[in-house]
């Protein structure tokens, strides 16, 4: 019928060696099918079938099925145009829109949020991610599950979070810059066993100047859900979103840049300043305890001196990055300036502060650094002072934790001393 767009009669259809069982039955006995015709292609079928034999067999029953194929191709057509008008539409009003409020921040956070608020407009999905690409890798930022999820199935997926970093589709997005359909993953040799009834994915590269710098993934749980047009729509998407992406992810980086002192990587002096002031008003309001360290290299000018600065410099990028690796997640570790580090410690008792004082200490100590003048034994000497009546401002705490350090050198450096044992 497709190749000569015209009607098939077969009166009696199990003459017809080529008929198979038809709609997974044997019954039919009679059948006729028509084309289904749009501006001179065929768009589809129109088919009856009978269970009694010789019932399509006149030529005037064709006609009258042609006719009113003829109808319903019109229909069909239309009922095609409107949706693809209707997604147009939404597509257009989703980038208006979206343009409109990603260029009232340049939170990279929120952007996002905002990416995946908008997304679902342009294209369905049941779970969807935004990935990140540095140094080449994909990394996943961001997972948003749709909101006609069952709230059972919601939390299922939440509780087994699926890592599509290492799968080879995005991989493939990555290197060729190219969206990606798949409409059935389990006909695809190469879609990654995952816990999540992922039944139809797709993803799209979000690309600034020739690179890719995300990728959005989608994903539904339904089978045979995305199509090319789907993966067109997020593409446009794509391109809409990769300018304030790259925005938001520039204002981040020279954000952090004012943020971090960039020898050793921890927090620099203001804004170690500005987190320490917002811990300590915290725990004024809420009376909760805080404790604050001053620490300081033993005998560093003797390093500078003898190794020179650039040696310096390596024995204090590697003292701040064991500092870093021994607090908690909670503790605020910033450079006071020279060789003098600073940590707040959140919600940390006297002898909790203690306690990571001497971790600090016998960490430092314990192996020493390499440096390209060789391997270097290093010690430091740790202040510790607690919030008290004493320390009425977040300045007059660090002054406390100062003079304990002081205490510490004056009693032989590396060791550790409280304020409140000398204030006595």
């Amino acid at each position: 019928i497709q190749r000569t767009r015209r009607p098939i009669l077969l009166p009696e259809v199990q003459k017809q060696h080529g008929f198979k069982g038809y709609g997974g039955t044997q019954k039919v006995r009679s059948w006729m099918g028509v084309p289904l015709i749009a501006r001179g292609t065929v768009i589809g079928f129109l088919t009856l079938d009978s269970y009694t034999p010789g019932v399509y067999r006149e030529t005037a029953q064709a006609n009258l099925a042609l006719a009113f194929a003829s109808h319903a191709s019109i229909a069909v057509e239309n009922s095609r145009l409107f949706k693809v008008e209707r997604e147009q539409r939404q597509l257009a009003e989703a980038l208006r829109e979206i343009g409109t409020i990603l260029s009232t921040t340049l939170d990279f956070d929120h952007v996002l949020d905002l990416l995946l608020d908008q997304v679902g407009r342009v294209v369905p999905y049941s779970i969807a991610n935004i990935l990140l690409v540095e140094e080449g890798r994909p990394r996943i930022v961001r997972t948003r599950y749709h909101e006609s999820l069952d709230p059972e199935v919601a939390q299922l997926l939440k509780a087994s979070p699926f890592n599509l970093s290492p799968s080879p589709h995005i991989y493939y997005m990555i290197d060729s810059a190219q969206p990606l359909v798949l409409p059935v993953v389990t006909e695809n040799a190469s879609w990654i066993e995952c816990p999540l009834p992922i039944r139809s994915w797709m993803g799209a590269p979000i690309i600034v100047q020739g690179k890719v710098i995300a990728c959005f993934s989608l994903a539904t749980l339904q089978p045979d859900v995305y199509r090319p047009r789907h993966a067109e729509l997020l593409s446009v998407f794509a391109g809409e979103a990769a300018l304030a992406l790259q925005n938001a992810r520039l204002f981040s980086e020279i954000q952090q840049l004012a943020m971090v002192d960039d020898l050793t990587g921890v927090y620099n002096r203001r804004h170690l300043f500005e987190l320490g002031e917002r811990e300590f008003n915290r725990a004024q309001r809420y009376t909760r305890p805080l404790a604050v360290i001053m620490l300081d290299l033993d005998y560093f000018k003797g390093v500078n001196d003898r190794y020179g600065h650039l040696v310096g410099d390596q024995v204090l990028r590697a003292v701040a990055e064991r500092c870093k690796s021994n607090i908690r997640e909670v503790d605020i570790l910033g450079r006071f300036g020279g060789e003098e580090f600073v940590i707040v410690l959140p919600e940390a008792a006297p002898s909790d502060a203690m306690l990571i004082c001497e971790r600090l200490r016998r960490h430092v100590a314990i192996r020493p650094i390499s440096t390209t003048a060789g391997a270097l034994k290093i010690t430091i000497s740790l202040g510790v002072a607690n919030l008290s009546t004493e320390t009425p401002t977040f300045l007059k705490l660090i002054e406390c934790a100062d003079i304990a350090l002081y205490e510490a050198k004056r009693r032989g450096r590396n060791r550790a001393c409280a304020f409140e044992e000398i204030s006595v």
